[in-house]
Parts: structure tokens; sequence; C-alpha cells
């Protein structure tokens, strides 16, 4: 009966182990697959921010009147230090209004011109009131120059 009950006890260790064994194999593994994926993100991410770099660059020495398919390589080859040299070296963007001289017409030179002022205020009351009166219409006082 001994021998029996050591063979037993054995045994279930042994599946015991077996579980703990298995367990910690799951448990690897699980962490292994998240790893997996994790990495798989960053890829996936560091990709897609190089190809939004790399259209950005393109788009942007066009507008600069730039050779874009230049700085489009350059960019590929180099990658972020492409992009630094680029953000360095840029032109300065050229717009339509700076390219054309501004034309002043006359109805803007006359309007930056103040006018003569035709109202005042009474210190009184407050109420508007034409300049060349002595006398406030709304409350009677004396209006000094």
């Amino acid at each position: 009966m001994g021998i029996i009950n050591i063979k037993i006890k054995e045994y279930i260790y042994f599946i015991l182990m077996g579980v703990k064994n298995m367990i910690l194999q799951f448990r690897d593994a699980g962490f292994n697959v998240l790893f997996w994926v994790l990495i798989v993100f960053i890829i996936i991410g560091a990709v897609a921010l190089q190809i939004y770099m790399l259209i950005w660059v393109y788009k942007d020495a066009k507008k600069r009147n730039m050779d874009a398919a230049i700085w489009l390589l350059i960019v590929i080859v180099l990658g972020i230090i492409g992009l630094i040299i680029y953000l360095i070296i840029r032109e300065p963007l050229v717009t339509e209004k700076s390219e054309q001289p501004a034309e002043v017409t006359s109805t803007q030179i006359e309007t930056k011109i103040p006018k003569e002022r035709t109202t005042k205020y009474c210190a009184m009351c407050g109420e508007k009131i034409p300049v060349d009166v002595q006398i406030c219409s709304y409350c009677g006082n004396k209006i000094s120059e």
C-alpha cells in the first residue's frame, strides 16, 4: 500500500507540474504574441509617418517652386535627417499677393484721412450734438469750447 501511495503522489505531482508548466508556457506565449503585435503596430505607424512625411515634403516643395522630385528622393534616402535639411534649406513661400504690387485707389486714400468732426458729446448728459451749438438741446447745459 505504501508503494502505491507514493506512486499516486508522484503521478499527481507530475500532473500538477505539467499543468503548471502549461500555464507558464501559455502566459509566456501570450506575452510573446502581445509583444509581436506591439512591434507590428509600431512598424505600421513608422511606415505611415514616413509616407505622410514624403507626401508633405513633395507638396511643400512644389508650393515653394523647388524641385519636388529631388527633395522627395533626398528625404527617402536620408529619412528624418533629410526632412531636417529640407526644413533648413527650403525657400520662402511664394504667394500671389507678394508678386503683384499693391494698387492704392483714391477711395482708400480718402478713408485713411480723418474727416473733420461734425458732432460731439455733451459733458452733462452724454447726448450727441452738433459741433457748432453753444447749448445742449437735450439738457440745456452750456457747451464750452
